[in-house]
């Protein structure tokens, strides 16, 4: 059974519309965009604020990394089991359940001075803080894939994209303050009141829409190619899966990046205050990209528009590894950035649209997952490389991540029908 879509009034076009005039028209959207962003601005302050309330407690910085890491692995490894239960539970009520631990685990972590508890202790309550944190980027993605005719799907999915930039954009800088200004405790509660209501109240605007898939089809509107094997894609391996890999490598670079920089300033004598200036020009780059990625969502195929915005974000990071100059690698980053967002925005709609029947919410996780994983590890991988053989060894690695990802995502990209799988 295919999920009901908001009918089009007799007259109205479906073609794309600007944004403000979607968001102006449509009071359940504005609502489900504003709740939905209100609830997620905890995912831009946590890690930060656990950094830097953990190295003030405990005197430790690497003992900080390892707490703000551990969050970041608890969300990664729950994001498809979360996933699982949204394909087959209401998804109010595990969002409410999630909401609720998550935050209980956040009024844990500030009850108790952090210094008082066992190093294992506050390790294991971030993972599970990091693990309980409600997939709501999921959610807002279905009830708008629901709200919305196909014609404006690219347009809704830019906005939220948009509004997820804005939250890790804004997030570190304003954890930073508040930690500062604050300290930690208040900052976790303030995290934890955001979380709860944010949900609860996005529960309630996305309620006329409803927000599982019924009957376990994915959202109506969904490609040709759901649920079927690509013939391109190995024996055994789905479309799906060669595109969550794909999309672990286009996230490489992102944690390649902010290695390279940072070693970058090392060899060159300057201030870390450079690198966060750098990745700021690349931040503002993607809300304007996503902005203009909704305003312009394009006529081509969501594949088509995947691989030029993808190698358009690899052409600005390499451009940067050439342009040593403050000003010219401030405009490669904004170039980067412009690019950025919208590759955000189309991977996830291409999980969208090559989703197999029941398992919507697991591939949106499993996106998640990619990005995350794929970040961690390009920081992880440049930092070695940088050790050993310098900035300039570690900027190579953008290009052939890139290469790489498009080519492992060929088989979704290439969407051709073959015998679907037969499920159960």
């Amino acid at each position: 059974m295919t999920p009901p879509v908001e009918p089009v009034a007799p007259g109205r076009s479906t073609a794309p519309e600007t944004p403000l005039r979607l968001l102006a028209r449509d009071v359940r959207l504005r609502r489900l965009l504003l709740w939905s962003f209100l609830a997620r601005i905890p995912l831009g302050v946590l890690t930060l604020a656990l950094f830097l309330g953990v190295q003030a407690d405990s005197g430790s910085l690497r003992f900080a990394g390892v707490v703000s890491a551990a969050a970041v692995v608890g969300l990664a490894v729950s994001a498809p089991a979360q996933g699982l239960l949204l394909d087959r539970r209401r998804a109010p009520s595990v969002l409410g359940a999630f909401a609720a631990a998550h935050a209980g685990s956040l009024v844990l972590l500030a009850a108790v001075p952090l210094a008082a508890w066992p190093r294992w202790a506050v390790l294991l309550l971030a993972l599970v803080t990091g693990a309980t944190v409600p997939a709501l980027s999921s959610c807002t993605r279905l009830a708008l894939r629901r709200s919305v005719p196909g014609a404006r799907v690219d347009t809704v999915f830019g906005i939220d994209a948009v509004l997820l930039e804005v939250v890790y954009l804004a997030g570190p800088a304003a954890a930073a303050g508040a930690v500062a200004g604050f300290g930690l405790r208040p900052v976790l509660t303030g995290c934890a009141v955001l979380t709860v209501l944010g949900t609860v109240a996005f529960c309630r605007a996305a309620a006329p829409t409803g927000l599982r898939v019924d009957g376990g089809a994915p959202p109506e509107g969904g490609s040709p190619t759901s649920s079927k094997m690509c013939d391109a894609a190995p024996a055994g391996v789905s479309a799906l899966g060669c595109f969550v890999l794909g999309m672990t490598l286009l996230a490489l670079p992102f944690g390649v990046m902010e290695a390279a920089l940072a070693q970058r300033a090392v060899e060159a004598g300057e201030s870390s205050a450079s690198v966060g200036v750098l990745l700021t020009m690349m931040g503002v780059g993607g809300v304007v990209g996503g902005s203009l990625h909704s305003l312009f969502p394009g006529r081509g195929a969501p594949q088509v528009r995947f691989v030029a915005v993808a190698a358009g974000f690899g052409a600005g990071l390499s451009a940067c590894a050439l342009l040593s100059g403050p000003v010219a690698a401030g405009v490669a980053m904004l170039a980067a950035g412009l690019c950025a967002t919208p590759l955000a925005a189309l991977s996830f709609r291409m999980l969208d649209l090559i989703s197999p029947p029941g398992a919507w919410m697991q591939a949106q996780g499993w996106g998640a997952v990619a990005n995350t994983a794929g970040h961690a590890a390009g920081l992880s991988l440049a930092a070695h490389v940088a050790a050993a053989e310098g900035a300039s060894a570690v900027f190579v690695l953008i290009a052939p991540a890139i290469l790489a990802g498009l080519l492992l995502s060929t088989p979704a990209l290439r969407g051709r029908r073959t015998k679907a799988r037969t499920v159960g």
